[in-house]
């Protein structure tokens, strides 16, 4: 029996599993992406408490910042996971990027519980995690 003909079903199985894998991770930085859109949202809102308050100017300047920086953070993550997928995704780095959203998800909810940002972070991390999960490394 030529074994070629018997590798054929595990290759489609390969395949299919590797776009699977895709995918997810693909919804996950689309979901981040929407999460840091949502986070800067809320900027004004809090220059404007800020402004109301009494801190120094510095610390001011410092929490606008910060504020915005996260959802750069999250950009930046989205941008390396869509990138990571367009060839043949490292599963180390994927797994890597994944273990962002999940540390940002335990910090967010311990300082604001849980709320769509939370919930959003969270389902970014398990598909990023479920996705990087599916791939193998090239051999």
């Amino acid at each position: 029996m030529d074994s070629r003909a018997s590798d054929a079903p595990l290759a489609v199985v390969d395949h299919r599993r590797r776009w699977f894998a895709r995918a997810l991770v693909r919804v996950a930085a689309v979901i981040l992406v929407a999460t840091a859109a949502l986070h800067a949202s809320g900027s004004a809102g809090v220059n404007r408490a800020l402004s109301r308050s009494d801190l120094s100017p510095m610390l001011v300047r410092g929490f606008q910042g910060l504020w915005l920086q996260f959802s750069v953070h999250l950009v930046l993550v989205a941008l390396v996971l869509w990138l990571v997928t367009r060839g043949a995704p490292s599963r180390v780095v994927v797994l890597g990027c994944g273990l962002i959203p999940l540390a940002d998800t335990v910090q967010v909810w311990s300082i604001a519980g849980i709320f769509p940002g939370t919930i959003m972070l969270a389902a970014a991390a398990a598909l990023v995690l479920a996705g990087g999960a599916l791939l193998r490394e090239p051999s």
